[in-house]
């Protein structure tokens, strides 16, 4: 799945939702987490023979809460999901590129991942990646099947199992 989707999620598309599910399988977070990310969760950091090495600071998520009315409403939690859910993910460096690509396509949004002002919802990115299965003429696969595929392709280039854990946290 990760090479199939990974082709078809073409950055030059100019859709936000599709440059972030490229995001999604390149670092393996939450569908909630994504649509949470602000440009100030992107940090680096130099290591002492200079390389630079870039991660995102998982903080938020969204969530669903009735609103004063009893109805249904997706907010962001400053919090994730548990305590285990605060960590940094390594950005490869492939998805650095991919973060500029998000930037140059919403240059002053808030969250890295809005529309008119609108944070996209975390449903969008799960419709959108319908819809590309759909169109690669695939069976559908879950934004969490993407962080699956994320952690096999971990352990398949030897990361250790450490690494990965902390990189996933509560992979179910």
């Amino acid at each position: 799945i990760t090479t199939i989707s990974t082709n078809a999620l073409r950055i030059d598309d100019g859709q936000l939702t599709i440059v972030g599910l490229l995001l999604m399988f390149e670092c393996g977070m939450r569908a909630g987490e994504l649509s949470s990310l602000k440009f100030s969760d992107i940090h680096n950091t130099v290591l002492k023979d200079g390389t630079i090495k870039h991660y995102i600071s998982i903080q938020r998520t969204e969530i669903k809460v009735r609103d004063e009315n009893g109805k249904w409403a997706k907010i962001v939690s400053d919090y994730p999901k548990s305590d285990a859910g605060l960590r940094d993910i390594i950005i490869p460096d492939k998805a650095v590129n991919t973060v500029k690509a998000i930037r140059r396509l919403n240059p002053f949004g808030t969250y890295m991942f809005e529309e008119k002002g609108e944070r996209i919802k975390e449903q969008a990115f799960n419709r959108k990646l319908h819809k590309i299965c759909k169109a690669l003429d695939i069976n559908y696969r879950s934004t969490h099947k993407v962080r699956r595929a994320y952690s096999v392709a971990l352990y398949d280039n030897c990361v250790s199992d450490t690494v990965i854990t902390v990189s996933l946290t509560q992979l179910s």
